[in-house]
C-alpha cells in the first residue's frame, strides 16, 4: 500500500509539474505572437514589464483605442505618448490596465481617459478573452479581475494552498 501512494503520488507530481511547464512554455509562445487576439498581446506585454515609459497616456475603450493615435499626438505636442485602450470592455478592464501601468511602469505627466455612454457597463462575458489566455494563470492582479466573469474558470484563485 505505502509503494502504490508513493507512485500515485509521483505521478500527481510529474503530471502537476509537467501542466505547469506546459502552460508556462505556450503562454510564452502566445505573448510573442502578433496576430492572435487582435495583436493586444503587444500592449500586455508593455505593460506587464515596463516598457511604456510615456508621458502621456491614453486609456478607454476601443472608442480611446481607435480614435487616439499616439504618433499623431507625440508629434503634435512633444511629448512621448501611449494608448493602453482596451477593445469591447467597460471601465472595469480599463482600470486594470491602469492599475498595471501605475505598478509596473513610472507614472505619466497626463492621462486622457475617453469616456462614453458605456463605460460603466459590465458585460457578462469577456469580449476577445484569447488576450487573457497567457497572463491569467501567472498574474494574481489579472486573475482577480477577470475570474468573476461568466465563462472564465478561476486560475489561481482555485489553486491557493
Amino acid at each position: 500500500m505505502k509503494k502504490f501512494l508513493l507512485r500515485l503520488l509521483l505521478f500527481f507530481t510529474i503530471l502537476f509539474a509537467g501542466s505547469y511547464a506546459l502552460d508556462y512554455a505556450m503562454s510564452n509562445t502566445l505573448k510573442k505572437s502578433n496576430s492572435y487576439a487582435m495583436g493586444e498581446y503587444s500592449t500586455w506585454n508593455d505593460l506587464l514589464n515596463g516598457r511604456l515609459n510615456a508621458e502621456i497616456i491614453i486609456n478607454g475603450s476601443s472608442r480611446a483605442w481607435v480614435q487616439f493615435d499616439p504618433t499623431m499626438l507625440q508629434d503634435s505636442l512633444g511629448h512621448s505618448c501611449y494608448n493602453i485602450g482596451i477593445d469591447g470592455h467597460a471601465f472595469h478592464l480599463q482600470y486594470l490596465r491602469h492599475l498595471l501601468m501605475l505598478k509596473n511602469n513610472p507614472a505619466p505627466k497626463v492621462i486622457i481617459h475617453s469616456v462614453d455612454v458605456w463605460s460603466l457597463l459590465k458585460r457578462p462575458e469577456l469580449y476577445n478573452q484569447e488576450q487573457f489566455l497567457p497572463y491569467m494563470l501567472w498574474n494574481p492582479t489579472i486573475a482577480k479581475f477577470i475570474t468573476n466573469i461568466r465563462g472564465i474558470p478561476c486560475p489561481t484563485t482555485c489553486f491557493r494552498w
